[in-house]
């Protein structure tokens, strides 16, 4: 059951003593920066998995749990397609604990198995915009999306970046992201927004691929709506219009949500394994917030003060589009 957050703020009396033993060179205004990660914007969720069960339930799912002895987290297995894996427990579900690689030998084990393995971590649960779309995820993985839209029934054009802003934060796992160009798919009969992709300046690829290389920011579909034959029309369209401003496009897929059939029958090719990927967890709270450079000094005392968890995960898969390989295999 949800439930309102307990933790809404912390007693700023407490902050000195959090802080008494920081090394010194640490300015206070990156201290008040992390001090505001502490706040738990989301609605607390007293127990994921039963609430994952109970989902699996109303959908028509036939699953079993298939949770080892001693295992950190609890896995649920659904037909013969996917798994479900479900982390609530940090204070035995993280980096300080956890053998290194631990995640990724899980998933890669699935993997192997021919499974989907779809990771539920508490904090996303507890994101109504995440959890909406991981039920999609979960949908799809079984075979059950209740919507399917072939492309042929949709047109592809150019579209403002920052208009997709309420479409992204309704679809995306991650939110609306600033970008450079966009294009999407909207049906043909009622023009409703149906997909989108946004490209924009490669922040870890830079070096490695160019100057004339651009990263796909974001990508989505309407939750709970496969858009058959999607990926290959809007990046035909995204190539078609914009290939004259890029050589090389990058495509990064989450692995602990997302596979990457898709993006391969769209032009891109396999690259490399990014892993060593965690999100960091407030303990008292349950806020969530991603890896801050900038903050690295403090969040690493109070990981060790046991005052944040770093929670690991999969990783990621790299792949690129080659916009000379592209044209040529299209007969451009």
């Amino acid at each position: 059951m949800i439930v309102d957050s307990l933790f809404t703020s912390v007693d700023s009396t407490d902050d000195d003593k959090l802080f008494e033993n920081l090394p010194a060179k640490v300015y206070p205004e990156k201290l008040r920066k992390l001090l505001n990660k502490r706040v738990n914007k989301n609605a607390s969720v007293k127990d994921v998995f039963e609430e994952v069960c109970q989902f699996f339930q109303d959908e028509g799912l036939t699953y079993k749990e298939v949770t080892q002895k001693d295992d950190p987290m609890r896995t649920l297995k659904i037909g013969d397609k996917m798994v479900a894996i479900v982390v609530e427990d940090y204070s035995r579900f993280n980096n300080s604990i956890l053998p290194k690689k631990y995640v990724e030998t899980i998933h890669f084990g699935w993997r192997d198995k021919g499974m989907r393995a779809i990771w539920i971590k508490k904090f996303e649960w507890e994101d109504l915009r995440k959890r909406t779309v991981l039920k999609s995820l979960i949908l799809h993985a079984c075979g059950k999306t209740p919507r399917r839209i072939f492309a042929r029934n949709t047109y592809a054009m150019e579209i403002e970046s920052k208009s997709l802003r309420e479409f992204f934060n309704l679809s995306s796992f991650y939110g609306y992201r600033n970008a450079s160009f966009a294009a999407c798919l909207r049906d043909k009969k009622t023009d409703e927004l149906l997909m989108a992709m946004s490209y924009g300046f490669p922040f870890y690829g830079k070096n490695k691929y160019g100057e004339n290389s651009v990263e796909c920011i974001r990508a989505a579909s309407v939750p709970c709506t496969a858009v058959v034959g999607g990926m290959s029309k809007i990046m035909k369209f995204i190539v078609g219009t914009f290939g004259d401003k890029f050589s090389k496009a990058l495509f990064y897929t989450d692995l602990a949500h997302y596979n990457s059939n898709s993006i391969e029958k769209a032009g891109y090719h396999y690259d490399h394994f990014a892993g060593g990927a965690s999100h960091n967890v407030w303990v008292k709270t349950g806020a969530m917030f991603m890896r801050t450079p900038m903050l690295h000094q403090p969040i690493s005392y109070l990981i060790r003060k046991g005052e944040i968890a770093a929670i690991p995960d999969v990783g990621n898969d790299a792949f690129i589009l080659d916009v000379k390989e592209y044209k040529e295999s299209h007969g451009w």
